[in-house]
């Protein structure tokens, strides 16, 4: 069995088995990432797959091999990104909705829940490009700043910066639509 590196290389040099490697290992994490963003089922397999295919595509930039994962969570972050901004009233799926009914929970305690995701998303679209990158790919990622720096080519503590000016922008958009 390869390395991540091993694998990140002959994937650069056009061996398709290593790609496919590399999909085998990292498909669940990228779903992963898209369904914290799209929770229609057919469209987050979809965008994993154009995830897969970008990075097959792109691969060529990624300089460090061991940042691999990260680099793909980007791709992932970025692609469900672009969806949500061009989706227009897509119907959710049913799947997801027998899903998110807890046993126990009440049905307003769903709703609820439902209107401050939609609330939460809402300040967050009025934010920044880089605002919500930076938001995202901490909080819905779960990333750490180091790795957070290397992906979008800023020193830690801009980043520190950036991350705390953020959440400051978040909350005075939240504390603008609650009141």
């Amino acid at each position: 069995m390869y390395n991540l590196t091993q694998l990140v290389v002959d994937a650069k040099s056009g061996e398709r088995d290593a790609f496919g490697e590399l999909y085998k290992r990292y498909r669940k994490s990228v779903y992963l990432v898209i369904k914290r963003f799209v929770y229609n089922k057919s469209d987050a397999r979809e965008l994993c797959h154009d995830v897969f295919v970008k990075a097959m595509q792109k691969i060529d930039q990624l300089e460090r091999p061991e940042r691999f994962k990260s680099w793909l969570c980007m791709i992932a972050n970025r692609t469900a990104q672009d969806h949500l901004d061009c989706r227009h009233n897509v119907p959710v799926d049913p799947d997801y909705l027998c899903e998110t009914l807890i046993e126990g929970e009440s049905p307003l305690a769903n709703v609820v829940a439902t209107e401050r995701k939609e609330i939460l998303n809402a300040a967050l679209s009025e934010l920044t490009h880089i605002d919500r990158e930076v938001l995202k790919l901490r909080y819905y990622s779960d990333l750490p700043l180091s790795d957070i720096a290397k992906l979008i080519g800023r020193p830690l503590g801009t980043v520190k910066r950036r991350l705390h000016v953020a959440r400051k922008r978040l909350l005075e958009r939240l504390h603008d639509r609650l009141n």
